[in-house]
């Protein structure tokens, strides 16, 4: 008696078996037809004629977008003295870190110079410039929550307002949910996509959590640390130690029985990390940081989009990129949504009626499909292993219950794991590198015209095409220096784009060329500076010993505009 074994396609083993039922009847060895049957899994071709398809169809890898967070240690100290406006933010308070002892201080102090000094620097800048893209939400779900304001700065801390962070034990997005806390507040996790990486509705979670924390704990320090470290381990730590306040736990940690039950390293630092934040944001002005102003914000619509929308299609109907797209709807892996149920997208407020538009209209735009023609042979389970997609998902793709028929068209989503979005590119470049951030549409040469990307700036813009600032608003009809996301703006007679103002002898504008006649004229002399890792307009007016203001106008620039390595600055010196 021989075993039997049951094939996803018999008909690729028909020969095989017929083999083996003639090795029975004319007394040949088994093992022949056994070696004839592993043969048959190794050619796939074997005994049947493939339908080609339109294009080969390779399983696609997704681009892994997601950035892992460092871990949280306590700074060392960097030796440097504290000045004036360092001091006078430090000791300011708010409703969160008011009324700490100077035992309390001690940890919160290192963190504070750790960011406000050096590279730390760099590593503030470049989280004001993903705060800016979603401040005004964030704020907005806190006053409706009646929570602290101050709040919007745990995301700093989380994951620098990047949705795309994900922790080495697997929290992800913006707010670091977990899997199973994400499933606890409505954030679905699947071949489709993540919502915790949705900006907006992970806010909105992470206010309902924090909520019910400090509900628990009636204490805006513990519920901050149970945020980090579990509402259970908190809970039973107070339990252990009779401890009533977060320092206070801290401080009897050691006497905590079950080691599991202890703070660790990172759930001492998270509050004291914290509360330095929130003395920085406070006073980004006086501590000499680009303030992420409202003015700034992008005015974002929230839509819904039925099953199966091709949000590559709106993408395209909006005249944005997958990455300006992206910026704001991080949570999709796939260019199509769902096919089984609707889900939010967010579009410029600007583009929310032509938006609403295409999304009326669904199943006429095919920009994010794939065909695939089924071959003789195939089975639902081959086609999943070949593309990558659930079998469930392509049966419910493509309505089809049944057995394959060869030659079937079947629709394919595609993968949304192609360029990097504008949060990811932001946080592994340079402070002020946005406008490399920016699609490669608008890097052509000469380009008289731009589309405005996620997180750049007037200034940015015109340092990319080598225009002067004030030209550039002239040209548009700005008063001001907001713009939006989606933006179309005119450059006049711009450079080839990459080649910034500071670094073409053609680029200085007639008011530098004026702020250098004034500085000659009082006796000054203009040096340039080439800007190194960590300085920023602030440390290097205090390197030279002169204004941030003065040098903000020498240099036609405003307090937003951000710096990169190798950019040249004029200074006025004596």
């Amino acid at each position: 008696m021989y075993p039997v074994v049951v094939f996803e396609s018999m008909s690729r083993f028909l020969p095989v078996s017929r083999a083996f039922i003639c090795s029975r009847t004319c007394g040949l060895p088994p093992v022949i037809p056994i070696l004839l049957m592993f043969l048959a899994l190794l050619l796939p071709g074997c005994g049947s004629r493939n339908v080609p398809n339109e294009e080969p169809l390779v399983v696609e890898e997704s681009i892994a977008v997601e950035v892992e967070q460092p871990p949280l240690v306590l700074p060392d100290d960097d030796g440097k003295p504290l000045s004036e406006a360092e001091r006078a933010a430090l000791l300011s308070e708010g409703e969160l870190d008011r009324g700490l002892t100077s035992e309390d201080m001690r940890d919160v102090v290192l963190h504070f110079k750790s960011l406000v000094h050096g590279s730390g620097r760099i590593t503030v800048e470049k989280n004001l410039e993903r705060y800016q893209l979603y401040l005004e939400h964030i704020h907005q779900v806190l006053r409706e929550e009646q929570l602290p304001a101050e709040l919007a700065y745990l995301a700093f801390v989380e994951s620098g307002y990047n949705p795309l962070a994900r922790s080495r034990s697997g929290a992800l997005g913006m707010w670091q949910f977990i899997p199973s806390t994400g499933k606890a507040y409505g954030m679905e996790q699947n071949w489709w996509l993540d919502e915790r990486k949705d900006p907006y509705q992970a806010t909105r979670a992470a206010a309902a959590y924090l909520s019910r924390l400090y509900t628990l704990f009636n204490d805006w320090h513990l519920a901050i640390t149970a945020y980090n470290a579990g509402e259970g381990k908190i809970s039973r730590g107070l339990a252990a130690t009779g401890a009533k306040t977060f320092f206070e736990l801290r401080n009897r940690n050691a006497a905590i029985g079950d080691p599991r039950d202890r703070l660790n390293d990172e759930n001492r630092q998270y509050l004291p990390r914290f509360l330095a934040v929130c003395k920085i944001m406070r006073n980004l002005d006086s501590l000499g940081f680009s303030e992420a102003g409202s003015g700034r914000a992008l005015k974002i619509a929230r839509l819904e989009a039925g099953p199966g929308t091709d949000l590559l299609g709106l993408c395209r109907s909006l005249d944005l990129s997958w990455e300006e797209f992206s910026a704001h709807n991080p949570a999709y892996h796939r260019y199509i949504n769902h096919s089984g149920r609707a889900t939010a997208v967010y579009v410029p407020a600007s583009a929310e009626a032509q938006a609403r538009e295409y999304l009326r209209r669904p199943g006429k735009v095919t920009a994010g499909w794939r065909m695939y023609t089924v071959a003789r042979g195939d089975t639902m389970s081959r086609i999943s292993r070949k593309t990558g997609i659930p079998v469930a998902e392509l049966r419910r793709i493509n309505k089809i219950s049944g057995p394959l028929q060869a030659g079937k068209k079947l629709r394919i989503p595609g993968f949304a794991g192609g360029p990097k979005s504008y949060a990811v590119a932001q946080n592994n470049a340079p402070a002020g590198n946005a406008a490399k951030a920016a699609p490669a549409r608008s890097r052509k040469p000469a380009a008289t015209h731009h589309r405005v990307a996620a997180g750049e700036t007037l200034y940015s813009i015109a340092r990319l095409h080598g225009v002067d600032l004030d030209a550039l608003k002239r040209a548009n009809g700005l008063k001001g220096d907001s713009i939006r996301l989606g933006q179309r703006l005119a450059v006049p007679g711009g450079a080839p784009a990459g080649k910034t103002v500071a670094a073409s002898s053609s680029g200085k504008s007639k008011k530098s060329a004026a702020s250098d006649r004034g500085a000659k004229k009082g006796n000054g002399r203009i040096v340039r500076y080439e800007v190194r890792e960590g300085d920023s307009l602030w440390a290097i007016a205090r390197k030279f010993n002169v204004s941030p203001t003065d040098l903000l106008e020498l240099n036609n620039m405003d307090r937003n505009s951000r710096l990169k390595p190798g950019d040249t600055v004029r200074v006025a010196v004596k």
